[in-house]
């Protein structure tokens, strides 16, 4: 598999800081089947998770949900093999973001 999906930018040059987290999460595209995934760090912008089917292409809109808060509409920036960062349009509200990484402490 190629790796011709990177990253917009380097992981130390984030626009602002990931909380390590293990939360479920599923995303859906347009009116597909829901897949189940695993958050693995998440901003107010975006989340990184692993997707062990590692179908997503970048520029993919979907729905989708952490935990039990969505459906949030999402785009797929950058794919690298089985993982794949999301950003959230529009960004999460402070007050979902906290309940979200105090949910997960």
């Amino acid at each position: 598999m190629t790796d011709e999906q990177q990253p917009e930018q380097p992981d130390n040059a984030r626009s602002e800081e990931r909380q390590t987290v293990g939360i479920p999460g599923r995303y859906r595209r347009g009116a597909g089947i829901p897949s189940d995934v695993q958050l693995l760090d998440l901003s107010k912008s975006g989340c990184r998770f692993y997707d062990r089917f590692g179908s997503l292409k970048p520029g993919t809109e979907l729905t989708f949900r952490i935990g039990s808060i969505g459906p949030i509409v999402a785009l797929v920036r950058w794919r690298k093999d089985t993982y794949v960062g999301i950003s959230f349009e529009p960004p999460l509200h402070d007050a979902i973001y906290d309940h979200i990484c105090a949910s997960n402490a």
